[in-house]
């Protein structure tokens, strides 16, 4: 990594099954707190040139059990709570069905309930909004003594999401009604 957050990766070592592939040098972007790595590449291992983009997040950071003693056991964990969602989120999206659509606009949720619906949305296909969907914390597969911050949708199984430990992002990945996969951004 650069001092100006610019990311390379490479092989540390000899993986006994080594990735498909490794993403280039200066392709990808840490952000400012240093959480979020955003990388894109063109692989072409598989004959035909695909578009790929990876994102890693640095979650459950915990915080020390105070300035002068850090805990150097765990430290205290995070809580999440539906309200730490309310509110409107701008948001990017990737749509990969039987063509690729990108969208952008508004996604409000309820802090109580846990709705989310499109208040404003614009895409290149020129569609009306996705259907909106109740999102909930999953609360079956955290650790013991743990909150993971991870989202799930009773009435859209698909739905799979983390909301970042500082909770002003959000990222889902969901397959809609018309069988489209989508990848959303959100920031609050």
């Amino acid at each position: 990594m650069t001092t100006d957050g610019t990311v390379s990766e490479s092989l540390n070592g000899t993986p006994a099954t080594p990735p498909r592939f490794v993403m280039g040098a200066d392709s990808g972007v840490m952000s400012d707190d240093k959480t979020v790595i955003v990388a894109t590449t063109t692989d072409t291992s598989s004959g035909s040139p695909r578009s790929v983009l990876r994102i890693y997040q640095l979650v459950n950071i915990e915080a020390a059990a105070s300035a002068t003693a850090p805990d150097t056991v765990g430290g205290q964990p995070l809580t999440f709570a539906l309200a730490d969602l309310n509110g409107p989120h701008a948001f990017r999206e990737l749509g990969v069905g039987t063509s690729t659509v990108t969208a952008s606009g508004t996604m409000t949720i309820d802090g109580t309930s846990g709705a989310a619906t499109f208040t404003a949305y614009t895409d290149t296909a020129g569609a009306a909004a996705p259907a909106g969907f109740t999102l909930a914390f999953d609360q079956a597969n955290q650790p013991a003594d743990k909150q993971n911050g991870i989202l799930t949708s009773a009435d859209a199984p698909s739905v799979n999401g983390k909301l970042g430990d500082f909770k002003d992002m959000l990222v889902l990945t969901r397959t809609d009604a018309a069988g489209v996969s989508r990848l959303t951004i959100a920031l609050k």
